[in-house]
Order: structure tokens, then C-alpha cells, then sequence
């Protein structure tokens, strides 16, 4: 099976719909155009690509399988993304751990983006 296959299927299954329904959503007559393309036999044409990634709310490079590499923030990126989150949120880093806190949160973010 193919990555876009593989990836319908399984945002199709997470969200307990069936085939027949993901055709319905895209007003696709028959429901086994749609099977084909989770099967691998066919792959929708690039306008229906992109109404795919709408109705499972991903982007269409997740659903053909493309992966990123997202840069690990440096020194000064940590330092604007603590500022802008004490901005944001009124965080105090006077007591004591709240800086190395917000550190470790954003070092757990890019290790989870680099899974």
C-alpha cells in the first residue's frame, strides 16, 4: 500500500468513518474511487488531494507521506519564543524554575515535531 493509502486509511479509521462516508463528504458517486485510492490502485487527482487534506484537516504533504525536518530552535529562538510566551500568557519567571520550565516545554515541542 502506498503512504497516501496507508495515511487515508488511517485518519479515515481514527475518525470511525467508513469509506462509504469520506465518498459521501466529497460527493464522489461511488465509493470505491475512494477505496482505490486507499488501496493504492488509483490516486486522486490534485484538486480532490486537496479537499482530502481539508476534510481531515491535515496537509496534503502529510497525506503523500512527505516528512519534515524541523530545525532545532536555537539559543537566541528559545530566548523570543520564553519572551513572547511571558508576553503572551503573563508569565512570572521570578519564581524560582519557571525559565528552565519553559525551556524544557519548548525542547519537548521540536523533539515532538522532529518524531
Amino acid at each position: 500500500m502506498s503512504d497516501l493509502g496507508d495515511n487515508l486509511r488511517g485518519l479515515r479509521e481514527k475518525r470511525g468513518w467508513s469509506q462509504k462516508y469520506v465518498a459521501q463528504k466529497l460527493n464522489i458517486k461511488q465509493s470505491s474511487t475512494y477505496a482505490n485510492w486507499e488501496y493504492g490502485i488509483r490516486d486522486p487527482d490534485t484538486e480532490t488531494l486537496a479537499r482530502l487534506a481539508d476534510l481531515f484537516e491535515v496537509t496534503t504533504d502529510y497525506l503523500v507521506g512527505r516528512e519534515f525536518n524541523y530545525p532545532k530552535p536555537s539559543t537566541g529562538q528559545t530566548e523570543f519564543l520564553i519572551k513572547e510566551m511571558i508576553d503572551k500568557y503573563g508569565i512570572d519567571l521570578k519564581e524560582p524554575g519557571k525559565k528552565e520550565k519553559l525551556e524544557q516545554l519548548i525542547k519537548l515541542v521540536f523533539e515532538d515535531l522532529h518524531k
